[in-house]
């Protein structure tokens, strides 16, 4: 499997560092992202931050296909709401992860959601982090 879309579903100063980074090291052919804010989304795409973003995360989940990646990077009281927008949509050979900081209610929540830990969900930890928020705080070079 070949990962040519990474969609960031937070963009926030982790999300939106990831996806910078991500972007930054062409490390993906493309970036998407999703923001419960427009103008979030208008700022990201300004920016150069992701190549596509909404604010409704089925507009772009079609889009994904086997080894492409969805990273959470969402407060965790919201995982539980991702996960239900994923579970019918997202095929088995995409990757699901997170970057909590926390992992027992993340992995609580996507076994409510989906019955168990699905096979492709993949618990992870941003190990990062910076006084500043939000998208204009993106900084490529926080995970260095």
């Amino acid at each position: 499997m070949n990962t040519q879309r990474v969609l960031v579903v937070g963009l926030g100063l982790i999300g939106g560092s990831l996806a910078l980074a991500l972007k930054q090291r062409k490390i993906c052919a493309e970036v998407f992202g999703v923001s419960r804010s427009e103008g979030t989304i208008k700022k990201a795409l300004a920016k150069g931050v992701i190549d596509k973003g909404a604010t409704d995360i089925t507009l772009l989940l079609s889009e994904l296909q086997a080894g492409d990646i969805v990273v959470i990077a969402t407060p965790t009281l919201s995982v539980k709401n991702i996960c239900e927008q994923l579970r019918t949509v997202v095929q088995e050979d995409v990757l699901i992860t997170d970057v909590a900081s926390v992992k027992g209610s993340v992995i609580r929540d996507a076994e409510e959601v989906f019955g168990s830990l699905p096979d492709n969900f993949i618990p992870g930890h941003p190990i990062a982090g910076s006084e500043k928020s939000g998208i204009d705080a993106a900084d490529a070079s926080l995970f260095i």
